[in-house]
């Protein structure tokens, strides 16, 4: 059994049956308290967004091969949304990451676009988490649903986008705006779990899960 659960801002964790990990624990752009949880391991897609080490049993951030309670977790370094294209800097990471049989991709605030090599570093992914909220902060709907095109998961998971409860730095646009970019029946619910691989639809869905405090 798999259980996402949708934090604010690019924050969710993800729990089996033998581990629980935080991705993205710094939430305090979004307004929102870090996320503090010692049992937990966290991981982020920038730096920037580790929150306290001292607050889990384990902390990563950077390409990298992890195998941790028998979860696999590779990470990719690629580019920035905010950075100059030019000076060849990648300072964001995507992550592939295989639980229970079930292959989830993360991209955290990229450049709207990934190389071939990156798409396939990232590979064959059942489950799509991705911010979609723009204001030239991170990705915008448009770019969002053109990486969603050449990834084709079966479930994506909307990350970082306008919402009650949340104050973000930089203004967010709301998910309707993303929703009418990716033509996909959208399920609304608290958490979205998934008991076995068999449970992943044939036909690409969006899950808009409740924001977990």
């Amino acid at each position: 059994m798999l259980e996402i659960e949708y934090r604010g801002g690019n924050c969710w964790t993800l729990n089996t049956k033998k581990a629980k990990f935080v991705f993205d624990a710094d939430r305090n752009y979004t307004g929102l308290k870090e996320i503090s949880d010692k049992d937990a391991v966290q991981f982020a897609t920038e730096q920037g967004l580790l929150a306290n080490r001292d607050n889990f049993r384990l902390s990563f951030a950077g390409d990298g091969e992890y195998e941790i309670a028998d979860v696999e977790i590779n990470g990719f370094a690629v580019a920035r949304h905010i950075d100059d294209p030019r000076d060849g800097k990648k300072n964001s990471t995507i992550y592939n990451i295989l639980a229970d049989g079930v292959r989830i991709g993360l991209l955290g605030n990229i450049a709207g676009y990934l190389s071939e090599k990156e798409l396939e570093s990232l590979g064959v992914v059942d489950i799509l988490l991705l911010p979609v909220g723009g204001g030239g902060y991170t990705l915008d709907g448009v770019s969002a649903s053109k990486l969603i095109a050449k990834i084709e998961p079966k479930i994506i998971v909307p990350l970082h986008f306008a919402e009650k409860g949340l104050n973000y730095e930089v203004p967010q646009a709301p998910l309707s705006d993303f929703l009418q970019e990716v033509k996909a029946t959208v399920v609304e619910e608290k958490k979205l779990k998934i008991k076995s691989p068999s449970d992943i639809p044939p036909v690409m869905q969006i899950r808009h899960l409740e924001l977990a405090v």
